[in-house]
């Protein structure tokens, strides 16, 4: 999972063994490359961040700590842009840096829009979709990538990750936004107002993104089947009919 990107896709590259499986390997002269010191920046930011969001959003006077909190957001967002360029320029792509980049991305986000649920700018259910398919990823991408089986990226996946960006960030601004129009209803007995619009367009572009990432994946492990029944491929994706073997790249729906 990036909220304030269009989409994060995330290249992983695998060492190929013919008779194993892809397999990462953390080095340990990897630890301390600068991109992946930035994505440890980026993972210590989130504590700061769900510390600051809560006692702005739940301690009465205390208000003003939310919009620190978007700052801390913003900040862990721009090192994201940052790490991934100076891995590709310098050459310093690592194992370490394709499982914590991502991973740093997705506990942002989802502890971003948790933090809104909890301090009641937003209501729950905008969680339960977008971690459905968070949740979704996860789960099917250890299987897709042991046998090198490449998903593409959904258009709708694109746009609704630009879309919930916005969403999120105008989520922090929900009482100002109240203030100044609201529709005069409420949802769990919070007043609707323009951010939430902007979130259920992204909800929905999101769930559509999920439902195809789902039959994309069925199409694609029924024609692995098929195959490795006609001896193409072995159990791991490695090519056995002569063709180029490419390198698997898991894009997210």
């Amino acid at each position: 999972l990036c909220f304030l990107q269009a989409e994060n896709q995330t290249r992983l590259e695998f060492q190929m063994d013919n008779n194993k499986p892809n397999k990462l390997v953390f080095k340990k002269e990897d630890v301390w490359l600068i991109p992946n010191i930035i994505t440890y920046f980026r993972m210590l930011c989130i504590p700061v961040f769900v510390v600051l969001c809560l006692v702005g959003g739940l301690v009465p006077g205390k208000e003003n700590l939310v919009y620190w909190a978007l700052g801390v957001f913003f900040v862990a967002a721009c090192s994201d842009l940052v790490d991934g360029k100076i891995a590709r320029k310098y050459n310093m792509v690592s194992d370490i840096g394709k499982v914590f980049d991502p991973l740093a991305d997705k506990l942002m986000h989802m502890s971003s829009i948790l933090c809104l649920v909890i301090i009641n700018y937003m209501p729950w259910y905008f969680l339960v979709i977008i971690a459905f398919k968070e949740l979704l990823m996860i789960s099917f991408s250890p299987m897709l990538l042991k046998k090198k089986i490449i998903i593409q990226a959904v258009f709708a996946g694109k746009i609704a990750s630009a879309v919930i960006s916005g969403g999120v960030i105008l989520t922090f601004f929900h009482k100002l936004l109240v203030n100044a129009w609201s529709f005069g209803t409420t949802v769990q007995n919070i007043a609707m107002s323009a951010d939430w619009i902007v979130m259920l367009i992204g909800c929905i572009l999101a769930a559509y993104a999920g439902v195809t990432y789902i039959v994309l994946m069925v199409k694609a492990l029924n024609n692995f089947k098929r195959e490795l029944a006609a001896g193409k491929v072995d159990e791991f994706g490695n090519r056995l009919d002569g063709e180029t073997e490419e390198v698997s790249e898991n894009r997210e729906a």
